[in-house]
């Protein structure tokens, strides 16, 4: 049994790859700084622990791996699904929201792999990270300066980290979704017009659910994937190709 530590398994992607990983027949230790949230998604599971912790606090996550550790026995997998969005023009940008989009998206994700990193790599097994990404990294919009910086920060901390740690055989990936109903989306995707202009732009005419993204992750996080590291997976309906 393969146990799988999921930030931001609360909601939206991060609850549809802890439910995936749970249908595997992993053990998945359910992260969000909403516990209650967190407790919902672990009620869904066969075998899983509910922990609330903020992921830009390295101390509270080094106690989330070490409560993984004592309960499970080890991390095989980490899946780092927290973020924040939110847009906002140059002229109009609140320097505040830049800076907590940046600490959550970007070191957040850092502190998540870095606590995660010290238990994997001491015990020798190897193991697989997956970072929750975006299109958003690869191409530019409007409004989007402080997600989009994030998101190509996430992009080039996977490649890093990747060739880094491949010698402790830990593969680290990036999954860029495109435009996905969640509830970060909802307020966007919700507006039949906004939809129908990203549906008119996605050659598959629709946009992602939840559970779409989550089975690319649980793909990165098995043995069929053991030879991809690096890579940067973009889940959008063929956007990216255009």
């Amino acid at each position: 049994m393969a146990v799988s530590l999921v930030t931001g398994a609360g909601s939206g992607i991060g609850r549809a790859t802890s439910r995936s990983l749970d249908a595997r027949g992993d053990a998945v230790v359910c992260v969000d700084i909403d516990r209650d949230a967190a407790e919902d998604t672990a009620q869904q599971l066969h075998q899983s622990m509910a922990i609330g912790a903020d992921v830009t606090d390295e101390s509270a996550m080094r106690a989330v791996v070490q409560d993984a550790v004592r309960s499970f026995g080890t991390i095989n997998n980490v899946v780092t699904c927290a973020g924040v969005g939110g847009g906002q023009e140059i002229l109009d940008l609140d320097l505040r929201h830049f800076r907590r989009v940046m600490e959550i998206n970007v070191l957040g994700t850092l502190i998540t792999t870095r606590v995660a990193v010290e238990h994997m790599a001491s015990h020798g097994h190897g193991g697989s990270i997956v970072f929750l990404g975006s299109i958003s990294s690869k191409i530019a919009s409007t409004s989007r300066s402080a997600y989009a910086a994030s998101k190509g920060g996430v992009l080039m901390l996977g490649k890093v980290l990747a060739v880094e740690l491949a010698p402790k055989r830990i593969r680290v990936n990036v999954v860029g979704p495109g435009p996905t109903i969640t509830s970060m989306t909802e307020p966007e995707l919700s507006n039949p017009r906004v939809r129908m202009m990203w549906e008119s732009r996605i050659p598959l005419q629709k946009v992602a659910e939840p559970s779409e993204v989550a089975s690319v992750i649980v793909f990165l996080t098995g043995d069929e994937s053991s030879y991809i590291t690096g890579a940067f997976i973009p889940v959008d309906g063929g956007l990216l190709a255009q």
